[in-house]
């Protein structure tokens, strides 16, 4: 049996099972799915400050059937006190922070994300972020492909890269380094201070809520070593991150929300109107000028498919060189991991055009139930000539998602980015 993303351990109340039961077995449709009945002890807040309401809870007050459907806890830690988030090479980037433009005439960076698979605990304490191993390689990378920055002292071609050769940093180590990093209950970037190779940055975790959510299929901790130098476009480093576990209990969470039932094997996740806009000199894949919406419900456990139909109600493409000739889906996960669908065809002048996909939503992929709103993304988007970045356009459509515990395999429309996703 597939056990749950990141479920190790979950001691419930007044008992001592150890082990948070209930998950589905992975890419199976569930035929038999049982239910608690209506749950009127559930409570719909998270238990250690996080913002907002638990979503999951407006659409249904059913939990799951046996331990899951209980409230209980999720310790992670397994009787340790310091877990290793990654402990990883790392190059700086080619050009600067891209979280901070304001930066881009000197400035260089490496973002490090935390791996699929690990969180930031509750019961996290303190972040240990630590830089050791300075080196340099003969060139400044041009391009990333394949998670490495390309350059002309790689070993191999271009389609096969290998790391660039590199030597230790003849300097000894590159100064004036610091450390910014992103934690799980904001978007905003925060200074750590300077870093010092070789010793520990010590984040001291202020809010519970700075932790990851249990459940999260993701991390939303990020880090970024930056540097003043733009000669440090060549520096590379070891980068090791630990959590250490602090002081007091870990919270006490409701049962996981059923999604669905015997009855009910598809919901209505969004139902609504939105924009793209997109012009050549945009230049990324999202379509440019507009954001993608999040659907108004969660895409959590049992979800395996996805029925997306999105109907073009306006267009505008004023120059016919630029006019997209097909159209595609850009879609994220709760990782947010992205990747895109088939395109279809259709002229750019007409208006009430149709498309329908299918998409496949696998367990790692999936939103925590206990999340208050959806971290899934989806805006329709235009291209010419298979050339995502070059189409010209202003569009509104109308997009209908809805999200469903049946298997669709060899139905699914999607054009494969990563290979581990098809």
């Amino acid at each position: 049996m597939a056990v749950r993303v990141l479920v190790l351990v979950a001691l419930l109340v007044g008992a001592g099972f150890a082990g948070c039961i209930g998950a589905k077995d992975s890419g199976k449709q569930n035929s038999k799915i049982t239910t608690s009945g209506t749950n009127t002890s559930v409570f719909t807040t998270p238990p250690d400050g996080r913002s907002g309401n638990i979503s999951a809870f407006s659409e249904t007050n059913k939990t799951e059937m046996g331990a899951g459907g209980m409230a209980h806890t999720h310790d992670l830690w397994a009787g340790r006190t310091r877990v290793t988030l990654f402990d990883q090479q790392a190059m700086i980037s080619p050009g600067t922070s891209i979280h901070d433009p304001a930066s881009w005439a000197e400035g260089t960076a490496a973002i490090l994300t935390v791996p699929r698979g690990l969180l930031v605990f509750e019961g996290t304490g303190a972040v240990d972020f630590t830089i050791t191993d300075p080196q340099r390689h003969a060139c400044e990378g041009a391009i990333q492909f394949q998670n490495h920055f390309v350059c002309t002292d790689d070993t191999t071609s271009f389609g096969s890269p290998a790391p660039p050769v590199s030597a230790p940093d003849p300097s000894g180590s590159a100064t004036g380094l610091t450390l910014r990093y992103r934690n799980a209950a904001t978007s905003t970037w925060i200074d750590a201070g300077p870093l010092a190779w070789g010793t520990p940055t010590h984040i001291k975790i202020t809010d519970p809520k700075q932790t990851d959510m249990p459940h999260s299929t993701a991390s939303l901790w990020q880090f970024e070593v930056v540097s003043p130098n733009s000669y440090d476009r060549t520096l590379e480093f070891h980068a090791k991150a630990e959590i250490i576990r602090g002081d007091g209990p870990i919270p006490l969470w409701p049962g996981h929300p059923q999604f669905y039932t015997n009855e009910t094997h598809v919901r209505d996740v969004f139902d609504g109107d939105a924009t793209s806009v997109s012009g050549t000199t945009s230049g990324i894949a999202n379509g440019g000028d507009s954001l993608p919406i999040s659907p108004k419900k969660l895409i959590s456990y049992g979800t395996r498919s996805l029925y997306v139909w999105a109907n073009i109600t306006s267009i505008s493409a004023t120059n016919p060189a630029t006019a997209p000739d097909s159209f595609y889906l850009y879609h994220t996960n709760a990782t947010g991991k992205e990747n895109i669908t088939n395109s279809g065809n259709s002229s750019a002048s007409s208006d009430n055009v149709h498309f329908f996909w299918v998409l496949p939503v696998r367990d790692d992929d999936m939103d925590s139930p206990y999340q208050d709103s959806s971290r899934f993304q989806f805006q329709l988007n235009g291209q010419l000539a298979n050339c995502i970045n070059c189409a010209d356009y202003s569009m509104k459509y109308h997009l209908t998602i809805k999200a469903s515990d049946l298997d669709e395999t060899g139905k699914y429309h999607i054009y494969c980015w990563d290979a581990s996703d098809c």
